[in-house]
């Protein structure tokens, strides 16, 4: 395989590769919570006591040797547990408290004193209902590839996850209330607009249901009583793409294309991207909602008119709308005197209907949307939550999971690459996965 298409590849799997790494570390850490156990439902503290004891033996050298004990039911000692740092050696300094590695100690409790978390979690119709609710269009390629990747999640933990999605918070807030009264385990919610869902996220919270959120509204995620967070950095995605023209050595004016007015998790994108670009001014463009013929019109409307300032550069801020701006870009080229500038934040798998040498002249750089991740890590951490007590850190700082965005090189995306083929075949398997799992 060509350097160009081990990029390629590297472009749509990197979400992938980023969800692996997080799951593994998150299972490491679980390791070391088995002392903890809490009711999954409420969220209430309950002691299971372990006996232990800490042997020592001193060695001729004088090194100490450390293990632990702990003891069964009827009083006999186990066998000793080492971890793998165990020995303070002779040339150790003095008065310097040191630890070892982890080392996990399994607390024996009856059935009728600890719950069955993970039979629960696995007992066919008896499954727990876990929620997704998000903003966002049906057909949205972003959405469409978080609910692929979240699709995948639920298949490989068996989970029994109902996803609902609707770009109207009333909307969106009245499927929380559903799930709520479905007696939902968890419920994941996105916060474009916290303010339509605070309510019904803090009543099924009062109703048992656990909170957690991900995507848009990451400031918020504490007030509507969430968990935990799942988000792209904002800001930090806006910044890059300032940084990035800056390091070009742009100038002139930037559109920030909003294709969800009021989202504020764009409204950051924008703020960021103004904040750090200092070749010209930055000016917010509304655009129509859900038709890209209509945004293609709306990009198109704006470049051309005369009484408006003339533009050097876009940001476009989901992937359906990097295809229309391009497109609109590409149609008023002729007319526009220079070359306009394209930066987007989310890839497209249609960029390759665009002619190569169209994208070479006007897509400047793609910074990830971490669609892969997001949709696969909320609906993994759907499972943690229930299983597993929620770290007072988490719930003090919710968002545990900021990814920073990072941006493609245009030449990869833009390669006329045959052996990118099999891969974008991979993509729309997992589009057409994620198209089958909406509640209607």
């Amino acid at each position: 395989m060509s350097s160009s298409s081990n990029r390629q590849l590297n472009f749509w799997l990197m979400g992938t590769v980023a969800a692996a790494l997080v799951i593994v570390g998150a299972a490491l850490a679980l390791a070391a919570q088995a002392l903890i156990a809490v009711d999954a439902a409420g969220g209430d503290s309950r002691d299971y006591v372990a006996t232990v004891r800490i042997s020592a033996l001193k060695s001729e050298d004088g090194a100490v040797r450390v293990a632990l004990q702990d003891q069964d039911e009827d009083g006999a000692w186990g066998e000793r547990q080492h971890p793998r740092l165990d020995t303070v050696g002779t040339s150790a300094r003095t008065g310097v408290w040191l630890n070892s590695s982890l080392l996990v100690v399994s607390v024996a409790a009856t059935a009728s004193t600890m719950p069955d978390v993970h039979a629960e979690a696995t007992s066919g119709d008896e499954q727990p209902l876990f929620c997704i609710v998000s903003h966002g269009g049906r057909d949205d390629f972003f959405w469409r590839l978080v609910r692929g990747y979240s699709r995948q999640a639920a298949l490989d933990a068996g989970s029994n996850v109902r996803f609902s999605q609707s770009p109207d918070g009333a909307q969106q807030a009245a499927a929380i209330q559903r799930c709520s009264d479905d007696g939902a385990a968890v419920i994941a919610s996105t916060l474009a607009d916290p303010d339509a869902v605070r309510d019904a996220l803090l009543a099924a919270k009062e109703a048992g249901a656990r909170i957690i959120t991900f995507n848009s509204g990451a400031d918020a995620a504490e007030s509507v009583g969430s968990e935990l967070h799942i988000a792209l950095d904002e800001a930090a995605a806006g910044r890059l793409v300032g940084e990035e023209f800056n390091r070009r050595g742009l100038t002139g004016n930037i559109g920030c294309l909003l294709h969800e007015v009021g989202n504020v998790g764009l409204e950051q994108r924008c703020d960021a991207l103004a904040e750090t670009y200092t070749g010209g001014e930055t000016f917010r463009i509304n655009l129509p909602v859900g038709d890209p013929e209509a945004v293609q019109e709306a990009v198109e409307a704006r470049l051309l008119d005369a009484d408006q300032p003339e533009l050097a550069g876009l940001l476009t801020l989901n992937a359906d709308t990097l295809l229309a701006t391009l497109r609109g870009v590409i149609a008023t080229a002729d007319q526009m005197g220079h070359d306009v500038q394209i930066a987007g934040i989310g890839q497209n798998a249609k960029l390759d209907t665009i002619d190569l040498a169209d994208r070479r002249r006007h897509l400047a750089l793609v910074i990830s949307h971490a669609g892969e991740t997001q949709g696969y890590l909320i609906t993994a951490a759907l499972n943690y939550i229930h299983t597993y007590p929620a770290p007072a850190s988490f719930i003090s700082s919710t968002t545990i999971l900021r990814a920073t965005p990072f941006s493609f090189d245009a030449k990869v995306i833009q390669a006329d690459d045959s052996r990118a083929a099999e891969v974008l075949r991979r993509v729309a398997e997992r589009l057409a996965l994620g198209d089958e799992y909406l509640d209607e």
